[in-house]
């Protein structure tokens, strides 16, 4: 995440949300394009691979 953006916001950690696209969490979630998460069921994220990752995580336990 940028460092000006995180200094204004007052956050250590994030990642922006740049493209969403047609699926469940769009679907069932407030999520939208320009977003900072911050964190993934207390799991604290950092960038967008964590993000990723985290996402994953949730989707093979959710089946």
């Amino acid at each position: 995440m940028e460092t000006d953006v995180a200094k204004k916001l007052k956050i250590d950690n994030g990642a922006r949300v740049k493209k969403l696209y047609p699926a469940k969490l769009t679907k069932h979630t407030g999520i939208r394009e320009g977003f900072i998460l911050t964190k993934v069921d207390e799991q604290l994220i950092k960038n967008t691979e964590e993000l990723a990752a985290a996402f994953e995580k949730k989707g093979r336990c959710a089946d």
